[in-house]
């Protein structure tokens, strides 16, 4: 069996891709099959699309946990969704972008916020981290060019005050497990802007950890499954809706007087 997993956007055309696949495998006298995975339906929202496709029935009837191809529609999922989970090593990626591979890379909310600070003008642009410089989660040549356009960053620190004329920094300090911790120890640092830059991630774990026998009353729990999920979504109330491993990185521009 061949699997494929189509990820992108509301309104990029996902869903209508898996089924053209799904079509052209059956016209070629194969068994194919596709069907979607979405939260709220608006344009712009991370959708999801399978497709499988096999010389024999298809008696499976869950999400496709484990691709052999892969095709993203939008390349800036890259940096909120995990898109290549389950992807085997030997397995085929379909990127809709122009740039490399390499220059897609993951990106870093608090970077690209002091970087453009500093680009519309910002005399200084200051990212405030709580971490040390190898757990922050960014390319090093990310991070690297950022610096060598004038941005500066304090590492080991976090906000704990912000008033009009500036914000209140604490520094921090590695415990025996390598995690920060508070020292006692304040700075206060002058600035005109402070900007919170957070990054979130989706995590997918639970729609694709549900697997369902191929029955026509799994289906119909399928579909009660797939219904309760938006609604608890709305309710901002479902696991899968929540986001995890937030980037507690903060950024901050100093402007010209």
């Amino acid at each position: 069996m061949f699997q494929v997993r189509i990820h992108g956007r509301g309104g990029q055309g996902v869903v209508s891709g898996a089924e053209i696949l799904s079509v052209a495998a059956f016209l070629d006298g194969r068994h194919a099959q596709a069907f979607p995975s979405f939260g709220s339906e608006r344009m712009g929202a991370p959708v999801v699309a399978f497709c499988r496709i096999d010389d024999k029935p298809i008696r499976l009837r869950e999400p496709v946990m484990r691709p052999q191809a892969l095709i993203i529609q939008d390349p800036t999922l890259l940096h909120h969704v995990d898109v290549f989970s389950g992807l085997a090593p030997s397995g085929y990626i379909l990127i809709n972008s122009t740039r490399s591979f390499h220059e897609l890379g993951g990106g870093n909310t608090a970077l690209d916020v002091a970087r453009t600070a500093k680009r519309l003008g910002a005399e200084e642009s200051i990212i405030v981290y709580r971490r040390t410089r190898e757990k922050m989660p960014a390319h090093d040549f990310e991070l690297q060019e950022a610096l060598e356009e004038g941005v500066m960053v304090k590492w080991l620190s976090t906000i704990k005050d912000a008033g009009e004329a500036g914000f209140t920094v604490e520094k921090m300090e590695l415990d025996a497990r390598g995690f920060p911790q508070p020292t006692g120890e304040f700075e206060t640092i002058e600035a005109d802007s402070l900007v919170l830059a957070l990054g979130q991630d989706v995590d997918l774990a639970l729609p694709f950890s549900v697997s369902f026998a191929a029955s026509p009353r799994s289906t119909k729990c399928w579909a009660a499954w797939t219904r309760a999920t938006r609604c608890s979504r709305r309710a901002a109330a479902c696991p899968a809706a929540t986001a995890s491993n937030a980037t507690t990185v903060t950024a901050c521009a100093r402007t010209m007087p």
